[in-house]
């Protein structure tokens, strides 16, 4: 309730990072409907502003549709599409980290999109995008020397290349 207070009180330059903080809040309080509703309005508002970091960040902050385990509702287009968007739009040598957070979590998405079948009918359609992905994600980490990136950008690698035909690493 604060964070919804301080919207109608902030500037425009804090509006994005007070939706995705409220996002994260509303996740939190287990209101992903509205959490996915302040992710909409949040990124509606980076592309106006053409604010591709703060894209990125709602990308990042949007929840799954339910926070169920059943696995046909792990697919979520709305995200996969959304954190596509935030990747095109980022500059590789702008923000690597946010970057290399961004191509993990489309890596993950990736494996459950629609096209595979829910990761059960043929998930090598989108293999080869998720090994660069995770890749490229990986290699940025290394760089940076940032350890808490590469634990993110090895566990999206195991979550994203998990199953039969990945390879032994």
């Amino acid at each position: 309730d604060h964070l919804e207070l301080g919207l109608s009180h902030c500037t425009e330059a804090d509006e994005p990072d007070l939706l995705v903080r409220l996002a994260a809040a509303q996740v939190a309080a287990d209101r992903r409907v509205d959490a996915r509703r302040t992710c909409t309005r949040a990124a509606k508002l980076a592309r106006a502003r053409r604010d591709t970091t703060a894209l990125a960040r709602v990308a990042l902050a949007a929840p799954p549709p339910l926070g169920s385990v059943e696995l046909a509702e792990w697919h979520d287009p709305a995200k996969t599409a959304l954190l596509t968007e935030a990747l095109a739009s980022l500059d590789e040598s702008h923000h690597p980290a946010l970057r290399a957070e961004v191509m993990c979590s489309l890596a993950v998405a990736l494996y459950w999109h629609e096209d595979t079948g829910v990761r059960a009918v043929d998930h090598r359609r989108t293999a080869q995008r998720r090994d660069d992905l995770t890749t490229d994600a990986i290699a940025i980490a290394r760089s940076s020397g940032d350890d808490r990136l590469l634990a993110i950008a090895l566990n999206a690698r195991l979550s994203a290349m998990w199953g039969p035909d990945g390879d032994v690493e």
